[in-house]
């Protein structure tokens, strides 16, 4: 990304973000979708047509929320659901980041702060989508 193209992305959802990288980085059209969500199963209804794990036997779900309650729905679908579904969590809070494959997370406590605030957030964000769009495409 050149300099001159950081101002679309200030602001940015971290999902328009990572659907962005994985484009510009492997040519993989992804549908990213920014909302809160109350049952994962539903969410995927509405992502996925009828007969698409017939199709692809396995889906990956790229967790980038925001916020505790739905990162541990995500877990505890994925949990669940664990042979037709690989799960992906990416996240930050403070200074540090992480990207973990759902076996190995742990869902963090909500804090009630806006990681966001933080002076340096948007070039964590950009090296965390980065880190994970190559652990996706590997």
């Amino acid at each position: 990304m050149h300099f001159w193209q950081l101002h679309s992305i200030i602001g940015a959802l971290k999902t328009a973000i990572l659907q962005y990288k994985l484009y510009e980085i492997a040519g993989i059209e992804i549908q990213a979708m920014a909302k809160e969500i109350d049952s994962v199963k539903k969410l995927l209804r509405s992502v996925l047509f009828p007969g698409i794990l017939i199709a692809f036997p396995t889906v990956l779900i790229i967790d980038a929320f925001d916020n505790s309650k739905s990162r541990q729905l995500v877990k505890e679908f994925s949990d669940k659901e664990k042979s037709n579904y690989s799960c992906l969590h990416i996240g930050f809070s403070g200074d540090y980041g992480e990207i973990i494959w759902n076996q190995d997370y742990r869902v963090p406590d909500d804090k009630g702060e806006d990681d966001c605030d933080y002076p340096l957030a948007r070039n964590l964000i950009m090296l965390l989508t980065g880190v994970a769009s190559e652990a996706i495409v590997r």
